[in-house]
Order: C-alpha cells, then structure tokens, then sequence
C-alpha cells in the first residue's frame, strides 16, 4: 500500500514527534490502514472503504507556507482502488467506493453532455440519490447536472413525478411502464434534455420480489424513450447499486449521441 504524496519538502527537520495526549487532540493517530477494524470505534468492519490517517510532523513547504503538526494524510484502504490521487481520479468524494470504469464512464457521459450543451436529470428509487450525486461529483461539469428526484415510496412518485397512482397500483412500482413514467416526469419537470429513471429491488423485498431486478428509462427531450430490464442477481444491496450506475450512465451516453447537435449555449 502507499502514501498520498505529499509536496516537495524544503526543510525537512521535523519537530519532536507528539505525546500521546496530543496525537489524541489534533486527531492524528498511528498508521492503522492494515488493521481489521474501523477507527471510528463503532466496532464491525467498514464494507467498502475507510478513511486511515497518518501522523505527520510540522514541514515547511516550497511556497513557504507550514504543514501544521498533526496534519493528518489520506490512504487507500483494502479493497479500495490503490495509490489513486487527485491527478488521476475522476470523482471526488465517491472515488474510493466506486470502480474506476464507473469514474470514467461518469466523466464521458459529462463530456458529451457539455458538448452537446445538454442538461441531465435522474429520477431514482432503489439507488436513492446515489447516480446524482455522482453526476455532480466531478469538477468542471456543474452545469451539466440539472436536477435529480429521489421518489423511493409510490406516494413520491406519484407527487414527484406525476406517475399514474393506478398503474402504479396495476403494474407495480418496479415495471416498464413506471420506469418510463418516472423518465418522462423527469423530462416535464426539470429543464434536462436527457432524464434517466432507475427502480429496482437492490435487496430482498416483499414476498415474491426478485432481488436484483431493476428497471431503467432514459428519455430524451421531443425525442424517444428506452427502456432496459436488468437482472443483477441477489448479489447485495451495494453491488446492485454499483451496476444500477454503470447501466444508468451507459443509457445516458447513448441517448446524448442520438440527440443530435449541440443546443443552446447555457
């Protein structure tokens, strides 16, 4: 496992290492990122990913500016994406939790958006704010990210984005016709030129409900619909997640080359 860099050092004469009281008051601790349990002291091992800190002593740096004692350095966890910095990662604050093909991805979908001088919006259920708040997690791309809706019961959606209570009722809230439905609401409530609509079963549900199944609506403004049923499997509530991600930004991608020219400068 390795370090964060950090700058250049100029003066490398560190002051005298902290006692124990005052590791304990900056919150700067002893290198614990290969230890099993979490730093937080809430006990159980964190599932994807944690945040392990490093002491580091008081140094002067190029621009004469002071890395005050304590300072306390970020590494990648196990099971996290090693030796990722600043420079090479896509997100900022999910970056340690999702694949990098997903960053990448994520970062294209944005890129065609801009270009294409498109707004985007999510309408999401089972993934519950999580494809937003990637979307607005790159820095650059602010203004590509319209809105997002987070309808995860059926009376959210219904109000959120105007879905038929009796199909809602007849079909289901995770079904073709309510994905679509919560696309199109999407698209007439927001000012987006792209919407997708993601619903799903991330975990186990009702009785009869299939773990894994979710379905997928992206729609484009004065444009068509698709529609895409996944079968992820009963692999757990966050890896269904991550794939509802992948799937989600690829339906993006797809509808922003079909959308044709560039439209207004915003």
């Amino acid at each position: 496992m390795s370090d964060v860099a950090w700058p250049r050092i100029k003066n490398e004469t560190p002051r005298p290492s902290p006692s124990p009281s005052e590791a304990k008051a900056t919150g700067a601790i002893d290198d614990v990122a290969g230890q099993s349990q979490p730093t937080c002291g809430r006990g159980g091992n964190h599932r994807r990913f944690r945040l392990c800190l490093r002491y580091q002593p008081d140094t002067v740096l190029d621009d004469g500016s002071m890395r005050p004692r304590g300072t306390c350095s970020a590494v990648p966890s196990i099971g996290c994406k090693q030796g990722r910095t600043s420079m090479t990662r896509q997100t900022e604050t999910l970056s340690p939790a999702i694949p990098g093909e997903i960053e990448s991805l994520t970062h294209q979908v944005l890129k065609l958006a801009d270009a294409k001088s498109a707004c985007l919006a999510a309408a999401e259920s089972c993934t519950g704010g999580l494809l937003a708040s990637l979307l607005t997690d790159v820095d650059g791309f602010a203004h590509c990210f319209e809105r997002g809706f987070v309808c995860y019961s059926d009376r959210a959606k219904q109000e959120q984005l105007g879905v038929d209570e009796d199909l809602l009722k007849n079909r289901g809230a995770v079904s073709r016709e309510v994905a679509i439905a919560m696309a199109q609401g999407a698209l007439d409530r927001s000012c987006a030129e792209v919407a997708v609509a993601i619903t799903g079963f991330a975990g186990h549900g009702a009785s009869g409900d299939e773990p894994g199944l979710v379905h997928f609506a992206c729609a484009i403004k004065d444009g068509s619909t698709a529609h895409l049923e996944c079968h992820f499997g009963d692999v757990g509530r966050g890896q269904v997640r991550i794939e509802c991600l992948r799937t989600a930004l690829n339906m993006m991608k797809a509808a922003l080359a079909e959308s044709g020219s560039p439209g207004p400068s915003r």
